[in-house]
C-alpha cells in the first residue's frame, strides 16, 4: 500500500547530501515506514544522493530500495554507478544510457532535416545510445521504449 512520497533536494556539498540522507531516513522512520522506494531525476550527483539515502535508510532499519539508470558502456560490462551504496543492496536497473539502439529508417522525421549528433537525416536508419532517446530510461522505473522493425527492443 501506497503511504506517501517525500522529496528532497540535491545538494553539492557533501555534507549537506549527508545531511539530506540522514533527514531523509528519520522521516521515513518517523512515519513508520519499513520500506522506501529512492529514486531521481539526473546522474551522477543524483545517483550520489540517492545512494546515501538509501544507506541512511538502512542504518535507521528501513528498505530503501534505489531506481538507478546505469551508465555502464555500451556492452554492460563497465562500473554501473558513479557512487554506489555503502551498505544498502537493494536496487533496480531501470536500463543503461549507453545502450546502443539500432533505429530504422523511416518516411518522415518530426523536428528537423538532421540528426545534429551523427550529422545524418533525421530520417535515415542510425545507431544511437540510449540516453538520446528523451524518456527511455525513466528513474522513475515506468515506461517501455519500443521500436518496430529495429534490431535491438529495450523494455
Amino acid at each position: 500500500e501506497f503511504a506517501g512520497l517525500i522529496l528532497s533536494p540535491e545538494p553539492v556539498d557533501q555534507g549537506a547530501k549527508e545531511l539530506t540522507a540522514a533527514h531523509t531516513a528519520r522521516l521515513c522512520a518517523a512515519l513508520g515506514w519499513d520500506a522506501a522506494i529512492v529514486t531521481k531525476e539526473g546522474g551522477g550527483n543524483a545517483d550520489s544522493d540517492n545512494s546515501l539515502k538509501m544507506d541512511a535508510l538502512e542504518e535507521v532499519g528501513i528498505l530503501g530500495v534505489g531506481l538507478f539508470a546505469e551508465m555502464s558502456g555500451p556492452d554492460g560490462t563497465a562500473p554501473p554507478l558513479v557512487s554506489p551504496p555503502s551498505t544498502a543492496t537493494a536496487m533496480v536497473s531501470t536500463g543503461n544510457y549507453d545502450e546502443r539502439l539500432q533505429l530504422p529508417a523511416v518516411e518522415r522525421a518530426y523536428g528537423g532535416e538532421r540528426f545534429a549528433l551523427l550529422d545524418v537525416e533525421a530520417s535515415a536508419a542510425m545507431e544511437v545510445p540510449a540516453a538520446v532517446i528523451i524518456a527511455a530510461l525513466s528513474p522513475l522505473g515506468w515506461g517501455r521504449l519500443t521500436a518496430s522493425g529495429a534490431d535491438m527492443v529495450s523494455a
